[in-house]
């Protein structure tokens, strides 16, 4: 992802965070994470909504969980 990116599809994404394919479309799905669909299952996001959603997650921390 470069700085002219203006949209990322979900393998895009995936590539971009490590979170996995199934993880984003549910997120998009609830509407946690907005997306735009192209044709019947493309999937795009653009990279500052993808950045807000990541903020977001649950944070670990030191010497324990979340």
């Amino acid at each position: 992802m470069n700085a002219s990116t203006i949209a990322l599809t979900a393998d895009q994404a995936h590539e971009a965070t490590g979170i996995g394919k199934t993880t984003l479309y549910a997120a998009a799905r609830r509407g946690d994470l907005e997306v735009r669909w192209v044709g019947r299952q493309k999937f795009v996001v653009e990279p500052e909504e993808l950045r807000a959603w990541v903020r977001t997650l649950p944070t670990i921390k030191p010497g324990g969980a979340s």
